[in-house]
């Protein structure tokens, strides 16, 4: 099998012989997302609620990923009903027969996506037709009748097949499997269920748990099928133990399979190498000949590079540092702190988010706030993109003067959020939110404009960038929301930009610029404004 580019583009067709579109913005974000290092495997000062705090805070948002799963009954996903997609190699004339592979992807991926992560030169490959499935499938597409959904995949897989051979040169005894988690869980149920169907299977970071009947068994071996098993030697112990026990279970049915380790846990892909040489193995070596097979079981140690996806951003710690430079150029201690506490999760069809946040900012006067924040975002959508809500609010303020520290007074927020989905996180994530000034009971009307304006992008697995723009009413004296008048108020105009990058990818180190101008409401001299560049580390996984 060759893996290597050519010059000349794939031609790419789906049911309708339409071309595909295989954009280089796509193309570089998902390789970039590939890039790794290859190795050889061988066997204070905060509040006392922010505890309690962030305990309910995870608790709200596991309720609410739970409810949005049960609120979809599993059923037959509308997917179905559109055809697998066929990548043709680049070196394809009609003439000769070609070997098939149908990638089958993870759990929120695409087909398309999958193909990019397991295979280097996906889009501009030789030899071997790759056949896409449809859809994106959840795990309510899937859970709590796994039987279920692999029959209608396997109808689905099974109908694009006989398409396939009456459209395109086909070699019908080299047809393939190649998944990853859900797509190695699918891959394996699809053989054991049509041993006279496919020749072989990679199967990657999987469970493996459909049964294979002895008459299953039976009709693999004599068909010489064989099985590339790879997981990491960090994932889940559930996943280990099934996917071993599928290459055992193999093995004593005399059937040739490899079993490769490499190093990682569930996030970790399987490098390109492995992936390379596992689909060699399954093919007996090369795509134009099968070479003979013998019913061996080799033990597998497993080796090759390893490539991490990018950190699934589930739960985030962050802070900036203490320092900051100034437009001078000058650097200088700041008081002005911000640490934060992150969760967020990404469903077939749900996202939610949640922010925990101690900050510390300035005023017009010499008095400094000092918040401890939540905010609560939750978006739906079946699509590329999710459209929801937000709500926000303080569980302690105080304002700190040179006399000491006071009450501060109570804001909430409520706003809109829109999201773009990613193959397992959120990669753009847009918010516009209207800040409440005071509380009480019934709210009493704000001074200023009061709005705020956040889009983030993620690009790739490693950078990413921001933008941010407010104007809201802020407190600048000690005071509790019913007993501030006007002159204790600011008006506040403030705007950032904000870039960062992962290195190693569990760190994101970010650089941002803010530009802050104060001036109490109701006074007539100007604005008073400061600007500063400052640093800021996240830990992430």
């Amino acid at each position: 099998m060759s893996w290597k580019p050519r010059e000349k583009r794939p031609l790419m067709i789906a049911h309708n012989d339409r071309p595909s579109r295989l954009t280089k913005r796509w193309r570089a974000g998902y390789v970039s997302a590939m890039r790794g290092v290859r190795y050889t495997y061988r066997r204070g000062g905060a509040p006392r609620d922010i505890i309690p705090t962030s305990r309910l805070v995870l608790l709200t948002c596991l309720v609410l990923i739970s409810t949005g799963g049960f609120l979809h009954a599993q059923s037959r996903a509308s997917f179905f009903d559109e055809p697998s997609e066929f990548v043709l190699p680049v070196n394809y004339d009609g003439s000769g027969a070609h070997p098939l592979v149908v990638v089958v992807p993870y759990t929120n991926g695409t087909a398309r996506e999958a193909a990019s992560l397991y295979f280097p030169s996906f889009g501009n490959h030789e030899d071997f037709i790759v056949m896409l499935p449809p859809g994106r499938a959840g795990t309510h597409h899937y859970l709590p009748n796994f039987t279920g959904f692999v029959g209608w995949y396997e109808a689905r897989v099974l109908a694009d097949l006989e398409v396939a051979k009456t459209r395109y040169a086909v070699d019908t005894s080299r047809i393939y499997l190649a998944g990853y988690s859900l797509g190695g869980d699918v891959s394996w149920a699809l053989s054991v269920r049509n041993p006279d169907v496919f020749a072989g299977a990679v199967i990657g970071g999987a469970r493996s748990s459909y049964p294979a009947t002895p008459e299953a068994l039976d009709a693999l071996g004599r068909s010489g099928f064989r099985a590339a098993f790879m997981i990491g030697n960090r994932d889940d112990r559930v996943r280990i133990d099934g996917i071993r026990t599928a290459h055992r279970t193999l093995g004593n049915a005399g059937i040739e399979t490899v079993y490769n380790f490499y190093p990682g846990d569930h996030l970790v892909m399987p490098g390109y190498d492995l992936w390379s040489e596992s689909v060699e193995f399954v093919s007996g070596g090369s795509w134009h000949a099968v070479a003979p097979r013998v019913a061996r079981t080799a033990t597998g140690g497993g080796f090759g590079r390893t490539v991490t996806r990018a950190p699934s951003e589930r739960l985030a710690f962050g802070a900036y540092l203490p320092w900051h430079a100034t437009t001078s150029g000058t650097i200088e201690f700041s008081d002005l702190q911000h640490l934060y506490i992150r969760t967020e999760f990404q469903t077939a069809a749900t996202w939610t988010r949640s922010i925990l946040a101690f900050s510390t900012a300035g005023s017009s006067t010499d008095a400094d706030r000092h918040v401890t924040d939540q905010t609560v975002a939750f978006a739906y959508g079946r699509g590329a993109y999710l459209i929801g809500a937000q709500i926000g609010w303080n569980w302690a303020s105080r304002v700190r003067e040179s006399d000491g520290m006071a009450d501060g007074m109570t804001q909430f927020r409520i706003g809109v959020v829109g999201v773009l989905r990613g193959t397992d996180r959120a990669s753009g994530i847009a918010t516009l939110s209207y800040r409440i000034p005071r509380s009480g009971f019934g709210f009493v009307a704000p001074y200023v404009f009061n709005a705020e304006l956040d889009v983030t992008a993620r690009l790739g697995s490693r950078f990413t960038l921001g933008a941010s723009a407010a104007t809201y009413a802020a407190q600048n004296a000690p005071g509790t929301s019913d007993s501030l008048t006007v002159d204790e108020l600011d008006h506040v105009l403030e705007y950032s930009l904000r870039a960062g990058f992962r290195v190693p990818r569990a760190i994101l180190w970010t650089i941002g610029f803010t530009h802050t101008a104060h001036r109490a409401i109701g006074a007539s001299d100007a604005f008073s404004p400061e600007a500063a560049w400052r640093v800021g580390l996240e830990y992430s996984r």
